[in-house]
């Protein structure tokens, strides 16, 4: 039978080996739920961006611009005690930098293509409290058409938060944790004029999106995390 002592060790060492083995490239450390709208143009009929029911559906050139609202902030130390649509983001200017169609997916990104730098800015209660610029923003459509999410399109994407506003809370505290990265992660794009983008002539069209921010540790971050517990991993094995 084991000891009382071997027992606790061991579950130390469970504890411990579960910290290392977290998936530090998805571990946020706070996240920013929202629901969110924008409006594209220029269609590119050269561009092939999916087939439904045979009808052909083509790539925006532009993403004009955006506005969203928070629903739900969990984790966040300055944002803590706020209510859903108390935080807001507005952002725009984003160019089609690349676009690729390799068959079954079809992939698109957007960023600075012009000479108008693009942004994004956030509020509490309607006064600024960060804004940034896009550093990329790719989309990603599922064009297969034998699969079961045929035209289903999600976008991954990374915010730079370059200046505070008033109230600078929030700024500062993505700062400290991550050098002012946030991921911009879109779980679905719900193309409300989708049907539209037949038309090259068409001037926008409106898409509603689902997603998040994510604040996630960088690979410097973790390492340093990590670092730390190598001595209580050196001490728990002693004992």
């Amino acid at each position: 039978m084991r000891s009382m002592r071997t027992v606790i060790c061991s579950g130390r060492w469970v504890w411990l080996s579960a910290l290392l083995l977290l998936p530090w490239n998805g571990w946020a450390f706070f996240t920013l739920e929202f629901t969110n709208t924008s409006a594209a143009s220029v269609v590119n009929p050269s561009q092939l961006t999916v087939t439904i029911g045979g009808t052909n559906f083509f790539a925006f050139q532009n993403i004009h611009n955006g506005a969203g609202t928070v629903t739900s902030a969990v984790g966040s130390t300055s944002l803590q005690g706020t209510a859903p649509g108390d935080v807001t983001f507005t952002y725009g200017d984003l160019e089609q930098v690349a676009f690729s169609n390799p068959a079954g997916t079809t992939t698109q990104e957007y960023g600075e293509g012009d000479a108008s730098q693009n942004f994004i800015q956030l509020f509490l209660s309607g006064n600024l409290i960060a804004s940034g610029v896009y550093e990329s923003l790719t989309i990603v459509t599922d064009s297969n058409p034998s699969s079961s999410n045929l035209g289903l399109a999600t976008g991954m994407g990374s915010v730079l938060l370059t200046a505070p506003g008033a109230d600078p809370s929030f700024y500062n505290e993505v700062l400290s944790l991550t050098g002012g990265r946030m991921q911009f992660i879109v779980d679905q794009f719900i193309a409300t004029a989708f049907v539209e983008n037949q038309d090259p002539n068409l001037v926008t069209a409106d898409f509603a999106t689902t997603g998040r921010f994510e604040v996630i540790p960088e690979p410097s971050t973790a390492m340093l995390l990590l670092t730390g517990l190598l001595p209580l991993i050196a001490a728990f094995r002693r004992t």
